[in-house]
């Protein structure tokens, strides 16, 4: 090919790159200056909240957005790092220098929002191609038709040899193919993001009676709302606390995140967000149903004091106990606790030559509820099935988690029987002051 078509394709892919950079930090400049406002909910800091959970930045995110004069400074630096990379690139003025500037803003925006992008991978594949192009014009160059070879200004060119091209153009298919991996996977796609599924998690607060909200996975475009929270108290009850009713003690990172606010009788809390709400007393566990969204259960029972959810990233539908006591006598304290509360017990049975037993616990009651909508239902409910098993010098108590039943039906019935049963289960536990939740 020609050396001045080639010159022709690197201006036409360095001008675009270069308007890119330039018109981000023009729009912050001119278009919309309030999104360099740091005491606004529009300043660019709103996209660090949404950007922290998925990224592998989160601590240093967070850590900046309890700062906001940092914050600030560090927008206006990037907008003005974009201004002057997007002209350099544009006009071909200090292009290798310029395209060290692109490829580092590339690869910071693939290292804050690469995870993000719901719908498509927009964010990497800018991130990607981008942080691609500042490879190809620093290993190539400025071309023909550009200042630097008008003034002579190509500063950096005696620094680019065949090894160092060859490490350039190494280094940039390695990070595009281990980021894409890091964040979504190859053989098996697992995307953060979604437009309805919210992950949240129950963080330590200085009070023990107040716990951090955190939203730590779900969609960027809007939000989760809460219409209840369901606690659950040490003597069984369960009191329901509506939205307008949560104490809302404090809502982090405010104005960005634009959470810890009822709208319309519910409560928002957008993706990255950290809400710190009072827990009421003898309160044992926690339980949210976000609109559209799964129930998640948090106990708050944790010698730790954070909440965690009762079921585990690795068995999302099981739930765990542990205890110093043999099996033996594990066995004996669940059963006579059984008795006291009402429910029917079968087994125990022992299997795996002695190592597991088995004992099935029934309570009547929710039977009546569970075969007046449908008979097959009876597999799971009103019979919970516990494992007991010896594991690194504890004995174990798992079993399948009840509220599994509202993920394989909508029937509210079912649901309501799932909660009761579930409830009376935690009771029981609870009066086996040696059996301690874990989380697997």
């Amino acid at each position: 090919m020609n050396r001045s078509y080639q010159d022709l394709a690197i201006r036409a892919i360095a001008f675009s790159m270069g308007f890119v950079f330039f018109m981000g930090g023009w729009r912050r400049f001119i278009n919309s200056p309030i999104k360099h406002d740091i005491e606004h909910a529009a300043h660019l800091a709103n996209k660090l909240v949404s950007a922290a959970p998925g990224s592998p930045l989160e601590p240093l995110i967070h850590w900046l957005l309890y700062r906001p004069n940092l914050v600030e400074w560090a927008v206006y630096m990037m907008s003005t790092a974009e201004i002057i990379v997007g002209l350099g690139l544009m006009l071909g003025l200090l292009t290798r220098l310029a395209a060290i500037g692109s490829a580092v803003l590339n690869m910071t925006m693939m290292l804050i929002f690469g995870w993000m992008g719901y719908e498509c991978l927009d964010e990497w594949t800018m991130s990607a191609l981008g942080f691609a192009i500042s490879i190809t014009l620093l290993i190539y160059g400025t071309g023909s038709y550009s200042l630097d070879r008008l003034f002579n200004l190509d500063i950096g060119a005696r620094f680019i040899n065949k090894p160092v091209a060859i490490a350039l153009i190494a280094a940039s298919m390695v990070l595009t193919v281990g980021f894409y991996s890091f964040y979504f996977g190859i053989a098996d796609l697992h995307k953060r993001t979604s437009t309805n599924h919210y992950h949240y998690e129950l963080l330590d607060s200085d009070d023990d009676n107040v716990k951090t909200l955190y939203v730590s996975g779900g969609g960027s475009s809007k939000a989760s709302y809460i219409p209840y929270i369901d606690f659950m108290l040490k003597d069984g009850s369960r009191t329901r606390v509506q939205a307008r009713n949560i104490d809302v003690v404090k809502s982090h990172f405010m104005p960005w995140s634009q959470s810890g606010a009822v709208v319309d009788n519910v409560l928002k809390l957008r993706l990255g967000s950290k809400t710190d709400i009072r827990i009421p007393e003898n309160a044992i566990a926690m339980q949210l149903k976000a609109i559209d969204n799964k129930r998640v259960t948090f106990d708050l029972r944790d010698q730790n004091k954070s909440g965690h959810a009762f079921t585990s990233a690795e068995n999302p539908a099981f739930l765990f106990w542990q205890t110093e006591q043999s099996i033996d006598a594990l066995l004996v304290d669940l059963l006579q606790a059984a008795s006291q509360h009402g429910w029917k017990v079968h087994g125990p049975e022992k299997v795996a030559n002695g190592s597991i037993t088995l004992v099935k616990l029934c309570l009547p009651e929710v039977g009546k509820a569970i075969l007046q909508q449908s008979r097959h239902y009876s597999a799971m409910l009103p019979c919970i099935s516990l494992s007991l098993y010896k594991e690194q010098d504890s004995s174990k108590l798992t079993l399948l988690d009840p509220a599994y039943m509202q993920h394989i039906t909508s029937s509210a019935a079912i649901g309501a029987a799932a909660d009761k049963s579930r409830e009376a289960l935690f009771k029981l536990l609870s009066d086996l002051p040696r059996l301690h939740r874990t989380a697997h």
